[in-house]
């Protein structure tokens, strides 16, 4: 039954500390991320959704140093037409 217990606490925290750290990441991130995270809610873990903030925290990193930065030869060029800077980094609007 005690084990029990711990389990359900530590499943508790590990959602409480997963949600801190998704709002931490969306202050870095554009306003449409936090949308989209938002909208993964009803049927996703925190810990889910947390490890999507994850990977697009490294994709839109790729994008600021290597896209938008850099356009002219990039293959993507001609779907990037924008940039912004959120978080001392910049970004698609």
């Amino acid at each position: 039954m005690n084990n029990k217990v711990y389990s359900n606490n530590y499943y508790k925290q590990r959602e409480i500390d997963s949600l801190n750290k998704i709002d931490e990441i969306c202050k870095e991130l554009p306003n449409y991320v936090k949308e989209f995270i938002v909208g993964k809610s009803d049927y996703t873990s925190p810990l889910t959704r947390l490890n999507y903030m994850f990977d697009l925290r490294i994709f839109f990193d790729f994008l600021s140093k290597k896209v938008i930065q850099n356009p002219t030869n990039h293959p993507l060029k001609s779907h990037i037409n924008y940039e912004f800077k959120k978080g001392g980094r910049l970004y698609g609007k």
